[in-house]
């Protein structure tokens, strides 16, 4: 019942990101450039939600220099990933290590294709019992959709801030090369858009 309750927290959630975001871009996309400006905003979106959710994993395990851990290499750790997915109702993580100088842990993925991240740090500094507390954390924001309402956070911010940059563009003749507009464009633009 409370992981049933969860779901639908996180779906709300979800849903309401998602008007939040679109209703953002649409407002944005028609002062910048009335009706057209709304749907092409909202195409804009939708495509870069779509690439940002297929290539955010990846990236980022990229990014944080991230080493595919095999099972031979941390058999304790690799059954006790798998004791607790099992007990989460989850299929086995892939274990990665990712080289942080301080204790951490991540939780990548979905529920259906589940990864985990944790530093030399963590494993080195906390007991067996606190590295089961942590994994089961991780695992929990797996089995209950929290990356994806996060992924959609992350997403409202790169878009929010593109879209402040994209507010004053020329998209029609209102706006000049005279001083800046508050926003901080380069181009001053009149109010309200003209049709």
């Amino acid at each position: 019942m409370a992981l049933a309750l969860m779901n639908l927290k996180n779906s709300l959630h979800t849903a309401a990101l998602l008007l939040a975001l679109g209703g953002a871009a649409a407002l944005v996309g028609f002062l910048a450039a009335g009706t057209t400006g709304a749907f092409i905003a909202l195409g804009v979106i939708v495509v870069s939600l779509i690439v940002r959710h297929q290539g955010t994993t990846q990236a980022l395990l990229r990014q944080l220099g991230a080493a595919l851990v095999p099972e031979s290499a941390a058999p304790g750790l690799s059954r006790m990933l798998q004791a607790l997915s099992a007990r989460a109702g989850l299929p086995m993580p892939r274990l990665f290590l990712v080289p942080m100088p301080v204790p951490q842990a991540l939780a990548l993925g979905s529920a259906e294709a589940p990864l985990v991240a944790v530093s030399p740090a963590l494993l080195q500094r906390l007991t067996p019992r606190q590295i089961a507390a942590v994994l089961a954390h991780e695992l929990s924001h797996l089995r209950h959709g929290d990356l994806r309402v996060m992924r959609l956070a992350d997403a409202a911010v790169a878009v929010t801030g593109a879209s402040r940059a994209w507010a004053c563009w020329p998209a029609s003749s209102r706006c000049s090369s005279a001083p800046p507009c508050p926003s901080g464009c380069s181009r001053s633009c009149t109010w309200p858009p003209s049709a």
